[in-house]
């Protein structure tokens, strides 16, 4: 123990509501209740933390407070504090729990003269000029992460019932730090930040994404500006954390007076505040940043007493659709390296605007935000899952624009269209007869697929060249269900400005046959929500599983493995069917990445290997809000967890259902027998010796068992 604390400072409580408790504090239960709920407005740790503290005030009460938490293997740091006038109070609290006590103990600490009767107690409680103390220790995935340290002066000392009281408010603000740490946030609609009362980096990041598609469909421009406040550490140093949300409040003020009804204010993260500014170009981001500057003239907060206010700076940097770049995510992080820029230049108030050549590689981005938008639509619609076939379309081909026409009766008709400018929505009404004398009926007439390099090599071929359909090479593709046909795809313009190919023609093939599927369920199960959307989804995942070499029926393959090993381990028929489906789905999230990305022959990025871990979260997420009643959502979700917790998630074998783990030997076997561009196929021998290694290791032994009982009696394919 640490100087000497008696042991009997350190208390066994339990980790519940008693009956006792809820008899002493009848008034603060329904506070305990509402913890995780509170806790659904914040994004992040510093205003989690400080949420803790506010919370803390209603619950119990104190002169001082503190949270101290450690990052991975840094020592501890004062992330928020109340009641400290000006001296910083690290190394007292650390003197007083100290990490290696909190970890040893892992229990609430309660220290005042009457308890420990102990020079070492006196001696510390004098020193902390308080006449007790309670220290709690915050836990993360079961590690003591941090403390939270509460002192009073006079009065009351702590009891220890509010010990008690405050150790289950713990056990919900570590869920709430925990779903943090992993972006697990729950669903809600709180898009408001507490403490500036502006929007949340949640509804600012939505919004962002809704401004960029509709500058897309307008061809107008858009911008992101971001306000970094520099000095708050001092301010909040000099004069505690309220004196810093009240500085934060007033620079939200000031910046509402400068915006537009249209722009968007929000509270990103931080000491930093993000403006969304529709229709506004590179040319008009220098008066708007003069405009700014002009409203954050200080000083800020001159009420604070015994002072004449207090200066802040500040650095702003923006970003551009579409010079800078395309997407949201490749937005903000043009303006985060505009700001790094920014701060290494000697001025009071800086503004830094990317370079014009600024590289707008968001198109390489591994991560399509469009798509998972699209996924996450409550609908679900067939039109919005053709956007997602469109768009996976383009990683095949990569071309300036594409259409998919739907067969309605003797009419083509244009459900999607991609790069016609402007006249996207137009496109969208074409109505094609076909009689008529034009590339779409030629391909309706002779259900072949239809190629011209260029205009002038077309011969006797009909052409398109009238209105937005002007190009100089092109290729139409039709989409075929035996003799039937449903519709066509039309790709305009090769992306590279060169002409399109017999070979890029022919690969297309496959992708045309699952799309041409689609539509025929569509027909088929259109009036049947559930069948239609397993349907569709299904073959969402096949279209992008194509684009990857040696990926090709590889949830199909996954699904028959772990169905064969379920059965072994006598899982019954409802439970079967879910597993099937799940299986069919577990790389759902794979669809809202760019398929080219995963495709090209080369190692993975470490940025775009965490987004990959990523997938079965997103595949989780997307179920989330299909009406699907016959899926296992958890299976989707933990199909990459491990036995030791060594998996994406970091779930241990009793927190992983035991559908997720068939999914995960399934999946393994699969992936392992199969090619990929950075390794060839391992022999099913040594894939099921493998396997047998790391039998309880990585995967439940019983599972594995059943698998390679399943392979050896033939009921699967052994590859």
């Amino acid at each position: 123990m640490h100087l000497g604390v008696p042991e009997d400072c350190f208390l066994n409580l339990p980790a519940e509501i008693t009956p006792e408790l809820a008899r002493t504090f009848p008034e603060k239960i329904n506070l305990l209740l509402q913890t995780q709920l509170l806790g659904r407005s914040v994004t992040d740790l510093d205003s989690a933390l400080r949420l803790v503290l506010d919370l803390v005030g209603e619950l119990l009460g104190f002169d001082r407070a503190a949270i101290l938490w450690a990052e991975e293997d840094e020592p501890l740091q004062l992330r928020a504090s109340r009641g400290f006038d000006g001296t910083a109070p690290v190394p007292l609290l650390r003197e007083l729990v100290p990490m290696a006590t909190a970890a040893s103990r892992s229990r609430p600490l309660l220290a005042t003269p009457v308890r420990c009767d102990n020079p070492v107690v006196q001696q510390l409680l004098v020193k902390a000029e308080a006449s007790s103390l309670l220290s709690v220790p915050l836990h993360l995935e079961g590690q003591v992460q941090g403390a939270l340290q509460l002192l009073r002066g006079t009065g009351t000392p702590f009891s220890v019932e509010e010990a008690h009281l405050l150790r289950v408010f713990t056990l919900g603000v570590e869920v709430m730090l925990e779903d943090l740490q992993h972006s697990i946030q729950p669903k809600s609609y709180a898009f408001l930040d507490r403490v500036t009362g502006l929007f949340n980096r949640r509804y600012f990041e939505q919004q962002l994404e809704r401004e960029l598609d509709r500058a897309r469909r307008h061809s107008e421009p858009a911008s992101t500006l971001l306000v970094e406040v520099e000095g708050m550490d001092r301010v909040r140093s000099a004069h505690g954390h309220l004196a810093g949300e009240a500085a934060l409040q007033e620079v939200a003020r000031a910046l509402e007076r400068v915006c537009r009804k249209s722009d968007t204010l929000a509270y990103y993260h931080g000491d930093l505040l993000a403006v969304i500014l529709p229709r506004t170009g590179k040319a008009d981001m220098g008066l708007m940043a003069q405009r700014v500057f002009g409203a954050l003239t200080g000083p800020f907060l001159t009420s604070l007493p015994g002072t004449s206010g207090v200066d802040l700076t500040f650095s702003l940097s923006a970003a551009t659709y579409p010079e800078d770049a395309f997407s949201p995510t490749t937005m903000v992080e043009v303006c985060e390296t505009g700001l790094g820029a920014a701060r290494v230049q000697h001025h009071r108030r800086r503004f830094h605007q990317p370079a014009p050549d600024a590289p707008a590689s968001d198109k390489d981005e591994l991560l399509d935000p469009s798509r998972m938008g699209l996924l996450n639509h409550p609908l679900l619609e067939a039109s919005h899952l053709l956007q997602l076939f469109a768009r996976i379309c383009l990683d095949s081909v990569p071309a300036d624009r594409v259409s998919i026409m739907v067969r309605e009766g003797e009419e083509l008709v244009i459900q999607v269209a991609f790069g016609f400018q402007s006249q996207d929505e137009v496109m969208r009404t074409r109505r094609v007869r076909l009689d008529q004398i034009n590339v779409s009926s030629w391909v309706a007439r002779h259900k072949q697929p239809l190629l011209v390099r260029a205009a002038g090599d077309a011969g006797e071929l009909p052409t398109l060249g009238s209105g937005a359909y002007t190009c100089d090479s092109f290729f139409s593709y039709p989409l075929l269900q035996g003799d039937d046909l449903l519709g066509l795809v039309h790709f305009s313009n090769p992306s590279d400005g060169a002409s399109f190919t017999q070979q890029q023609v022919d690969d297309f093939a496959p992708l045309a046959g699952v799309i041409a599927g689609y539509l025929s369920l569509d027909r088929q199960f259109g009036h049947t929500q559930e069948q239609f959307l397993r349907e569709a989804l299904f073959s969402l995942v096949d279209v992008t599983e194509r684009q990857i070499p040696g990926m090709a029926h590889h949830s199909q393959e996954v699904a028959e493995l772990a169905e064969a090993t379920a059965r072994r381990l006598g899982f019954d028929a409802g439970q079967l069917e879910r597993l099937r489906v799940s299986a069919r789905l577990h790389d759902l999230g794979k669809v809202t990445y760019r398929s080219h990305v995963l495709a090209a022959d080369r190692a993975l990025s470490p940025r775009e290997q965490a987004l990959t871990q990523r997938h079965p979260l997103l595949g989780w997420k997307v179920l989330e809000e299909v009406p699907l009643r016959c899926v296992d959502r958890e299976a989707v979700l933990y199909h990459h967890e491990r036995e030791d917790g060594s998996g994406y998630l970091h779930k241990q074998a009793g927190e992983i259902p035991e559908a997720a783990k068939v999914l995960a030997v399934a999946d393994v076997y699969q992936a392992l027998t199969s090619p990929r561009a950075y390794r060839p196929a391992v022999e099913p021998e040594e894939a099921r010796a493998y396997l047998t290694g790391q039998k309880d290791r990585l995967f439940d032994g019983r599972v594995v068992d059943a698998l390679l009982a399943s392979l050896a009696s033939g009921e699967v394919s052994t590859r």
